[in-house]
């Protein structure tokens, strides 16, 4: 309403009807004030009546136009923030305020792939450059497998061999949080075992092993008398008697480890071959080969012999048998040497170890055998005889046929029956038969070849 009034006393009034239409009230929230993070922005406004149509935010340097603002800032500390709103009555105001911007942790943990059977040992590095951290947490895991932790340092076991991931999350004081993933391996074991091939030998001594050992590449030998030797086989040399603990570790390419160890003992030097049996087999050409069978009695591996062969003083063949007979083994080898199609003139031949490892061996009274010349029967040999467990057969098969190997007794009833109409090839064969269970006594081996007919008295003991 106006009034007016004139120099002369006159009034005069008018009246009109003024809108005054409500001002917004700016205000607003936000939340992550980590450095590297978005921070976001909610505008939370309010007008009394009417409505907002635009929004803008001023702050690191950017305007947005929206009631939300989502901002990255590119630096740490204090940052102005100003929002603007206005109403469709074009009513304009404005907030002013500041937030601080925090430096985040950062996560870090060190963990080592392992071996099978170990657990995970994790320990913490995460850091942060201003505060302290408040809280950790971790989380295990596999397809089959879930495990948690809020310890700084925690321990974690696989349940296989696998890959597994390992999560970390921190948060540290001002509420800012990191996280980090690694994934880590459970390796397979490699599986450590040798065999010694020469046990119980003769000083002096050189080991030899076969390494038997499964997924390694790299070895470490002991040799239990104060040497090592990485190579895959160990060849340690035992001057003296005694027991030595040979230990092997076992190595693969993720550094994982097994271990074994084994008893060795050296016995004193005692040096004997023998001559078992000789054979004569009837070649092609009308000549004979020759099979001997020589075992070694004494404790020192035999790996040279050297043979003398005479037929009933007519004809010489001397021959060098090169091949390793370890303690209390046999050797089955066919000469080079062959006699000669009139060799048969002989009654008999003789096979003469002259000499075991370039000397003269231990025990002399084993080492020559002399057999009949007749290779063109049937050749058929029992041994031990007499007998008291296990019975050697050794025959040799001019031809391919059937045979029958029976055992009686002395009023003819039969007690084993090795073999029952069997196909076999010519040439060498050898059975064992286990007597052990037989009463002492003679029975007899009866050996029927496509129509060949051979008896043998046996003396169970």
């Amino acid at each position: 309403k106006l009034i007016t009034t004139s120099d002369q006393g006159c009034v005069d009034s008018i009246e009109k009807v003024v809108l005054v239409d409500p001002s917004p009230i700016p205000s607003f929230i936000f939340e992550n004030q980590c450095f590297g993070d978005s921070t976001h922005f909610v505008s939370t406004t309010s007008l009394a009546s009417g409505s907002i149509i635009e929004y803008v935010w001023f702050t690191n340097s950017q305007q947005i136009n929206d009631s939300i603002a989502s901002v990255k800032y590119n630096s740490l500390g204090e940052k102005q923030v100003i929002l603007r709103v206005n109403t469709d009555k074009n009513c304009l105001q404005l907030i002013r305020d500041t937030i601080d911007i925090y430096a985040k942790p950062t996560a870090d943990f060190i963990v080592s792939d392992i071996c099978e059977g170990e657990d995970f040992k994790v320990v913490d590095n995460s850091s942060t450059p201003l505060g302290q951290i408040i809280r950790r947490y971790y989380s295990f895991s596999t397809d089959s497998l879930i495990d948690t932790s809020s310890v700084a340092n925690p321990d974690f076991s696989p349940n296989g061999i696998g890959s597994y991931t390992i999560a970390q999350l921190v948060e540290a004081d001002n509420s800012c949080v990191d996280s980090l993933k690694k994934v880590v391996n459970v390796n397979p074991l490699p599986t450590a075992n040798f065999r010694i091939l020469n046990n119980n030998s003769g000083a002096p001594y050189t080991l030899e092993v076969e390494n038997t050992s499964m997924n390694a590449d790299q070895y470490l030998w002991s040799s239990g008398k104060g040497e090592s030797s990485t190579d895959p086989t160990a060849e340690f040399v035992y001057p003296d008697t005694g027991s030595y603990v040979v230990q092997l570790i076992a190595i693969n390419s993720a550094s994982c480890q097994d271990t074994i160890s084994k008893l060795l003992n050296v016995l004193p030097y005692f040096l004997d071959a023998s001559i078992n049996d000789a054979q004569l087999i009837k070649d092609t050409d009308n000549s004979y080969k020759i099979r001997l069978r020589i075992s070694n009695n004494g404790n020192n591996k035999i790996n040279e012999i050297e043979m003398l062969i005479e037929a009933e003083n007519q004809l010489s063949l001397a021959e060098k048998i090169t091949k390793d007979i370890y303690k209390g083994n046999t050797l089955i080898h066919t000469l080079n040497s062959f006699l000669p199609a009139n060799g048969d003139n002989a009654s008999f031949i003789c096979f003469n170890i002259s000499k075991v490892n370039g000397v003269t061996d231990d025990v002399s009274s084993n080492n020559e055998i002399c057999v009949s010349a007749f290779p063109n029967k049937l050749y058929l040999a029992t041994y031990p005889n007499p007998v008291t467990d296990w019975l050697n057969i050794d025959f040799v098969l001019l031809s391919p046929g059937r045979l029958t190997l029976k055992l009686y007794d002395l009023i003819g009833k039969e007690v084993n029956d090795q073999i029952n109409d069997e196909f076999l090839e010519d040439g060498y064969h050898q059975k064992r038969i286990n007597l052990s269970s037989l009463r002492s006594g003679t029975y007899v081996l009866r050996f029927s070849f496509e129509g060949i007919e051979e008896e043998i008295k046996i003396l169970k003991q």
